[in-house]
């Protein structure tokens, strides 16, 4: 199964920073983190997802960290982005500005969610099925080559932003009650497709052809376009097609 967080402003800055002192417990596999992995010959795209569980909407989620390593020896330039649709500090409109994810440790990228909207009186958090958190785009060197085993190739893993050994005190996971689920997180294994993102045709190339499509499409409430599945089609999904485009699978 795959599987989908806010606080008042003035309360929480740095929702994904909070000290695990005084936070209580919550029953096991209460959120699912998984990553869906589509490669080509010449990139690899990670989208990371969550599932929050629907029979705990009273209590939903605010904040997340994950830390996502891949293989360093046959993949490189890591760009990642945070879904800000969903995990944001702002109206959703016009945001703040909050904690880049760190590609700066070759093998790793670490992203930390917060969503806070400060038009609302009652804040409310992120539940339900398939939550998009971020898309790592990496590029595969040297190009091309055959690909049998893709989890020995590319190494692609996810897990808590901070072990829970080293930061005692830090809490990567919280709800909106307060409640560190940090321990409930369940980490599922990296799934690997070779689907190239923006093959919208589906004939094994991203070409002219699936432009024709995309463009067709851009702005509009065809999501076969949106390519990051953040809901939209826009900029985002622009930007994972031209990097994708003249690709195809090995």
């Amino acid at each position: 199964m795959k599987k989908k967080f806010k606080y008042g402003l003035a309360g929480l800055l740095t929702t994904a920073v909070i000290a695990g002192t005084g936070l209580s417990a919550i029953a096991a596999d209460s959120v699912e983190v998984y990553a869906d992995a589509e490669y080509s010959d010449t990139h690899l795209v990670v989208n990371i997802y969550a599932n929050i569980d629907t029979t705990i909407d009273t209590d939903p989620l605010v904040s997340g960290g994950v830390k996502l390593t891949y293989n360093a020896a046959g993949l490189i330039n890591p760009v990642a982005e945070k879904n800000e649709t969903v995990w944001y500090f702002g109206d959703g409109t016009t945001n703040h500005t909050y904690v880049d994810p760190d590609t700066s440790t070759a093998g790793e990228v670490v992203v930390f969610l917060g969503r806070i909207n400060s038009t609302e009186t009652t804040q409310s958090g992120v539940s339900g099925s398939d939550v998009l958190l971020a898309t790592v785009t990496l590029e595969r060197s040297p190009a091309g080559g055959t690909v049998t085993d893709p989890a020995a190739t590319f190494g692609v893993d996810v897990d808590l932003a901070r072990d829970r050994v080293t930061y005692v005190d830090y809490v990567n996971f919280a709800s909106l009650a307060g409640v560190d689920w940090d321990a409930s997180v369940t980490f599922l294994p990296t799934s690997y497709l070779c689907e190239l993102v923006g093959d919208l045709n589906k004939d094994g190339s991203v070409n002219i052809f699936d432009f024709g499509i995309f463009r067709a499409n851009y702005a509009s409430g065809d999501l076969i376009c949106d390519l990051n599945g953040d809901g939209f089609v826009n900029v985002f999904d622009f930007g994972l097609f031209r990097a994708n485009y003249g690709t195809s699978c090995p």
